[in-house]
């Protein structure tokens, strides 16, 4: 039998449940009990609008807090029947922040079975019949967390603990406790124990081992049918007259003799069944104290990993733990991939020293072989020394061309060229004077960028002036990549005379974009011509009338803006299509007459309007 699990029994139960050392604390002390929580309250809620507790929740939360740990699961139809119950008051009272006995007094007239039950409960309470279960394993998981801290947890991460000193700190801890209890009046009769028995010694022994028990009772069936009664005693304190019990039921079998071979070896078969050691504890606080005491017995302690800061068994010298953290693996594959790694290029840069001589080869085997891992050069000694790059320098017509490229892409910014677009530009313009002062960009390069901006300008002016997006432009670089790259890039890119003869064939140039331009503006004021003269009011001309102004509507005027006067000189040469074809064939600018206004009296005025009426 593996002496890491032990067998537990329990009252009222046949059943043996098992604890695992070590794994079965260090599972309840990491148990998350927010599923349970959330069941819990589910049900309250529910009991609130029908007036009793759903019993398919109550079931599914009793099945998530047993599996918290074996003496849960074991006690969850005795002491841990009203788990969910006491879950729910507890929410009640600290969600409203009341108390006990104002719970208490508010259910002492039940309206319906979930009210009657929170009265009876909170009466147990009272009484001293019942404890608050889901507060009790609450308050559990944090003594047995800090009893592992107090034992196992030592100052420097890594030591190892000595036998004599874990002993020596957990009958301290347990000793901490007991003179606390004895100074609040406790005696330690009434605190939990644990009992060292075998079945046939267990409080239902009768039962766990039924089919011996049978026939044992067939042996003295009639001389116990004439027997005292004693089960009124159960009600009684008998622990003075313990014996006394002992030798009245010794009086009934003292003349029992040997079964026969037969029918011992049927109790031997049934007995095989069974572990030779049964633990009896009698809460859950005896069940994790237990846990402790076998495992300071069997020389079973944990540490504290290095890497995650959780306890682990300790089995070896290890200082990392078996979990699975956020990279994948576990603490310990991970440092051991780590050193692997280091040793790799240990290793690396020592066989790029070139070859040594036999016999420093030989001296250094011997010492390689005895070196620990904690002498390996560190791993910025292994890297190469960074290659010294100049500066390059830039000529001042560069400079002052770039300069001007900036100022005219500026002054269009929304105008012919999106706002991100230049922001991305800048941008890359930015970078590549910086690597250029780095020596991380050639001044190849940087010409070839503002070639590049040079046709984007072109494109930009042409669509300010059209009122349209420009059409794209082919970029020499990716310019959503940092230029670094592009210059230490191994692979060779593409210049933009490469770029355009291959694509010669399927561009126009720059006379044919500017015709094809103009013409579809043409066409488009034409159409917008039209349209306006349909939608516009025919007014009548009648000779000797007057045209009243307020049965004609005028759209004000609006001024375009312009950022320089050739822009505007520009414009006003294709605004007015018969003015610019006159001036073009004449070469004379269109004369503009100012209106001539004619100021009239009162009387003239109304005049008009005092003959219609007559």
């Amino acid at each position: 039998m593996d002496n890491s699990i032990v067998r537990f029994a329990v009252y009222d139960n046949t059943n043996f449940y098992k604890i695992e050392l070590s794994r079965t604390l260090l599972h309840f002390t990491e148990f998350d009990f927010t599923y349970f929580w959330e069941q819990c309250i589910e049900a309250g809620k529910a009991a609130r609008k029908t007036g009793r507790l759903p019993q398919n929740i109550v079931t599914g939360a009793k099945a998530a807090v047993g599996r918290a740990h074996p003496y849960i699961e074991a006690c969850i139809g005795t002491d841990y029947s009203e788990i969910v119950l006491d879950c729910i008051i507890e929410y009640i009272c600290h969600s409203e922040r009341i108390g006990l006995e104002e719970l208490w007094a508010r259910c002492i007239s039940p309206k319906n079975p979930y009210e009657e039950a929170i009265f009876r409960r909170i009466s147990e309470y009272k009484a001293n019949r019942a404890m608050n279960r889901w507060t009790s394993i609450v308050r559990l998981q944090e003594y047995a967390k800090n009893k592992m801290t107090f034992i196992f947890d030592t100052d420097d991460i890594g030591t190892i603990l000595s036998d004599d000193t874990v002993r020596a700190r957990k009958e301290y801890f347990d000793l901490a406790l007991s003179v606390a209890a004895n100074e609040l009046g406790c005696s330690g009769n009434l605190l939990p124990s644990v009992k060292l028995l075998t079945p046939a010694t267990l409080p239902n022994s009768a039962f766990v081992v039924g089919k011996v028990s049978k026939s044992i009772y067939r042996r003295f069936a009639d001389e116990l049918a004439e027997g005292r009664d004693l089960s009124a005693m159960e009600k009684r304190d008998c622990s003075k007259i313990r014996d006394q019990l002992a030798m009245e039921a010794y009086s009934y079998v003292k003349g029992m003799t040997r079964p026969n071979e037969i029918e011992m070896n049927f109790a031997l078969e049934a007995i095989r069944e069974n572990p030779a050691e049964i633990y009896y504890p009698d809460s859950l606080k005896a069940t994790i104290d237990l846990e402790f005491e076998l495992m300071v017995r069997d020389k079973i302690y944990m540490r504290k990993c290095e890497n995650c800061g959780r306890f682990f068994t300790a089995l070896d010298d290890n200082t990392r733990c078996d979990r699975v953290n956020s990279s994948g693996k576990t603490c310990r594959r991970q440092y051991e991939e780590l050193v692997e790694s280091i040793s790799a290029k240990a290793g690396g840069a020592r066989d790029g020293q070139g070859a040594v001589s036999q016999t420093e080869g030989n001296a250094y085997a011997e010492n390689t072989e005895t070196a620990n891992i904690t002498e390996i050069s560190p791993v910025s000694s292994l890297i190469p020394p960074p290659e010294v790059r100049e500066p390059v320098a830039v000529p001042k017509e560069t400079e002052k061309r770039a300069q001007k490229l900036y100022n005219a892409l500026y002054k269009r910014v929304n105008k012919g060229i999106d706002e991100n677009e230049f922001k991305e530009w800048s941008q890359y313009l930015s970078n590549m004077k910086r690597n250029l002062k780095l020596g991380e960009a050639s001044l190849k390069q940087y010409e070839e960028f503002l070639d590049y901006s040079d046709r984007l300008c072109r494109e930009v002016k042409l669509a300010s002036k059209n009122k349209t997006v420009h059409a794209p432009v082919e970029k020499p670089y990716d310019m959503s990549n940092p230029v670094g790259k592009t210059a230490n890039n191994t692979e060779k890119a593409e210049t933009p005379a490469e770029t355009d003869g291959n694509d010669a064939a399927n561009e126009i140039s720059e006379e044919e974009f500017v015709e094809i331009a103009e013409l579809s503006e043409k066409i488009e004021k034409k159409h917008a011509e039209k349209a306006a003269s349909e939608t516009a009011p025919k007014v009548p001309q009648v000779e000797g009338t007057v045209v009243s102004s307020d049965n004609v509507k005028v759209k004000p005027f609006m001024p375009q803006a312009f950022d320089s006067l050739y822009d505007a000189m520009q414009a006003g040469s294709s605004d007015d299509e018969d003015g610019g074809e006159s001036a073009k064939k004449h070469g004379k600018p269109v004369e503009i007459k100012k209106p001539k206004w004619e100021r009239l009296s009162r009387e003239e005025a109304f005049k008009d309007n005092d003959k219609d009426e007559e």
